[in-house]
C-alpha cells in the first residue's frame, strides 16, 4: 500500500490508527467477553481522544529521556 520510504499524512496516520485501534478493542471483546452481551464500539471521538493521549505521553516521555 505504502512505499517503503513514502510518508504518510498526518489524515493517513490517523485513519490507520484508528483502524488498529479498532481491531485491537474487537479482539479484545472477542476474547474476554460473554457472547450473549450486547456490546457498542467506541466512537470516532473517543478513538481519537485515546490517539491524542498516547501521543502526548509519547512526547513527555521522549522528551523527558533527552
Amino acid at each position: 500500500m505504502f512505499g517503503r520510504h513514502s510518508k504518510l499524512t498526518e489524515d493517513e496516520a490517523k485513519a490507520i490508527a484508528k483502524d488498529n485501534m479498532r481491531a485491537a478493542i474487537r479482539r479484545l471483546r472477542n476474547e474476554t467477553s460473554n457472547k450473549d452481551e450486547s456490546y457498542s464500539y467506541p466512537s470516532d471521538s473517543y478513538i481519537e481522544g485515546a490517539i491524542s493521549a498516547i501521543q502526548d505521553l509519547y512526547k513527555r516521555v521522549k522528551s523527558a529521556s533527552v
